[in-house]
């Protein structure tokens, strides 16, 4: 039996305040596949540079993506390749795949909404085999690795209305990109397993876990939403005090976890392939960013998220070991109790 989604957006407030303590430096998480799962759904103001993709004249996506310039969507190269028989990947053919923008859910989406891909790049140095785990070696933790899990699309007309989602360059990564940021990974996949549900845009919430030279990895320590089916490709946003970043996509679940989908996932690095990118798609990168002092609010509550410093976070850490009072823990279970029994309660 599982919460109510009211409930669930209730308790996301306080596992904020109970992950966030630990090493100031970073989260200790205990330890315990890519739709988002649980989650909360997005309103307008949270659709972003969020992109859902179809195969031409469907009616429902089977990846997604994010607008990295009006003319260019970045998502997982293994959304955008054809594996023949002999094992060999080649892009899929142009025509083949249609991107859908700036709309809530598949069946919202109207001929405004879709651009044909008529060009698609995938990085020369993709492993296929390594994404689809038929050879992991030299993984790392999680099975973070270098599979280069990255391919551009290019639009045969641009989306000249929807803000384009700015990236992390290599130099500033260390400042803004840190081991136990909470960011946001959104996506139009499988949003409720049991159900079978998707096309729907949903967020959720993503502590990184591991930092790696071209990927990272999220971590729950909750099983209220994550990236799950159809959510291959789609954004992780990191908000900060310089705005907010598109950091990451979605490539696929953690090797360390037994779930397909609500344990975190690994995500490729963007900020290690920007300079690709840039290279890659020449003239035709020429992002639309949003003003400095726009801030998107990815909570469902609508309230713009704030990134806590160092020294909150210190702060609410010695706050709780001091002894004084009731551990912010004990209250988070005393709620979870509560929860269920009244559930429990209105079912019987």
């Amino acid at each position: 039996m599982s919460l109510p989604k009211a409930h669930k957006a209730l308790l996301l407030t306080w596992l904020m305040g109970v992950t966030a303590c630990g090493d100031p430096n970073g989260l200790d998480i205990d330890a315990t596949e890519s739709g988002i799962v649980g989650g909360w759904a997005a309103t307008t103001d949270q659709i972003f540079a969020t992109v859902e993709l179809r195969r031409y004249g469907g009616k429902r996506g089977f990846c997604s993506g994010a607008l990295i310039s009006p003319l260019i969507v970045a998502t997982a190269a293994h959304c955008a390749v054809v594996e023949g028989e002999s094992g060999v990947t080649r892009p899929a053919a142009p025509g083949t795949i249609q991107a859908v923008a700036g709309h809530l859910s598949s069946a919202s989406a109207d001929a405004s909404n879709l651009r044909t891909v008529v060009e698609i790049r995938i990085h020369e140095n993709y492993d296929h085999d390594y994404i689809m785990g038929r050879s992991r070696e030299g993984a790392g933790k999680g099975g973070i690795g270098s599979p280069n899990d990255l391919a551009l699309l290019f639009l045969g007309s641009p989306f000249d209305a929807i803000t384009n989602a700015p990236m992390v360059r290599r130099e500033d990564s260390d400042d803004l990109v840190r081991h136990g940021d909470v960011a946001f990974v959104a996506g139009y996949g499988t949003y409720d397993f049991e159900a079978d549900l998707s096309g729907a845009l949903h967020i959720s919430d993503a502590i990184i876990d591991i930092l790696g030279d071209q990927e990272l990895l999220t971590r729950r320590p909750d099983q209220l939403g994550d990236s799950c089916f159809g959510d291959s490709g789609g954004p992780l946003y990191l908000p900060t005090d310089q705005g907010d970043f598109l950091v990451g996509l979605v490539s696929r679940g953690r090797s360390d976890v037994d779930r397909d989908c609500g344990d975190g996932g690994v995500y490729t690095l963007l900020s290690a392939y920007l300079p690709w990118i840039e290279e890659t798609a020449g003239a035709r990168f020429d992002p639309q960013l949003p003003p400095e002092s726009t801030a998107i609010a990815f909570r469902p509550d609508d309230s713009v998220y704030v990134p806590p410093s160092r020294t909150e976070l210190v702060g609410r850490c010695a706050a709780g070991r001091s002894g004084q009072g009731i551990p912010t823990t004990s209250i988070l279970l005393l709620m979870l109790a509560t929860l269920w029994q009244r559930r429990s309660s209105r079912s019987r």
